[in-house]
Parts: structure tokens; C-alpha cells; sequence
């Protein structure tokens, strides 16, 4: 399959959605720190995989990292603001598509690559983590009925 051919059906990689993920989780859950343990029970990724996705957001101050034998993760004030695009650039290679363009693509399907990227950098650049949390509320905090 040929590289414009994959991106089409590649929206966002495994590391950008698990980082998304995560933050949304700490910000739904704000409070006290989550253990990177049961970060990587959500996530399915081993503690030292979550440390590792974790890092670009602490260095951008969306996620602060506790210290010592309890610590944990929580998301800053700040994290709620962030747009999707912003979180999946930090796990894009150096913050670029995350697939370049195809010379032998004939011009046509570069020309439509190119505007289904920028649409794809509208939406998520129009959407913040907070709008998820939103979502993440609703269906998690709505009322179930039984007869």
C-alpha cells in the first residue's frame, strides 16, 4: 500500500490516542494523583510506557508528576484549555504529519491529502481536551434506569 494510500486510513497513531486518553482521564478525574499504575490499567500500557507518554505533557505543563513512593500524575489548571491538536503535534515526528507526502502520488491526491490534512488540523485544533471530558461526563454520569 503506497504512503498516501495508509494515511487516509491513519487518523491518529496508537501514542496520540493513549495521550489523549490520558490526559482527558487526569482531567476528568482531577484531584489527587493517579497512580502510573492504574494509569497503565487504562491505558494498557506497562508503568514504564506511561511514564514515557507522560513526559511531554509534564514538560509542557498540562500533566504535573508527584514525587516520591506515592506519586503519581494530575492534570494542571491549564489542561482542560489544550486543543487535540496541540497534544497529538507533541507525538507527531518532530511535530510535523505524521506521514509525508508521496512524490509519486499523482497531483490530484496530493491536492486532496493536503486539504483533508488542513480539515484534519481544523477539527482538532477546534477541539480541547476539556470538550472531551465534557463528553466523558455525560456518558459516564448518565442516569440508568431499571424496571
Amino acid at each position: 500500500m503506497s504512503i498516501y494510500r495508509k494515511r487516509i486510513f491513519t487518523i491518529l497513531n496508537t501514542r496520540q490516542k493513549k495521550a489523549v486518553q490520558a490526559l482527558v482521564e487526569l482531567v476528568y478525574r482531577a484531584g489527587p494523583d493517579v497512580p502510573s499504575s492504574q494509569l497503565a490499567e487504562w491505558l494498557i500500557l506497562s508503568r514504564d510506557s506511561v511514564h514515557q507518554l507522560l513526559l511531554p505533557l509534564v514538560r509542557n505543563g498540562w500533566v504535573a508528576a508527584g514525587r516520591g513512593r506515592n506519586g503519581g500524575y494530575r492534570a494542571t489548571p491549564v489542561a482542560s484549555g489544550v486543543t487535540i491538536l496541540a497534544v497529538v503535534s507533541l507525538f507527531s515526528r518532530e511535530g510535523r504529519d505524521p506521514s509525508p507526502e508521496d512524490p509519486s502520488a499523482p497531483r490530484f491526491i496530493r491536492n486532496l491529502d493536503q486539504r483533508a490534512s488542513e480539515r484534519y488540523r481544523q477539527f482538532l485544533s477546534s477541539v480541547t481536551v476539556g470538550d472531551l471530558v465534557a463528553e466523558v461526563r455525560a456518558e459516564r454520569e448518565e442516569p440508568t434506569y431499571s424496571i
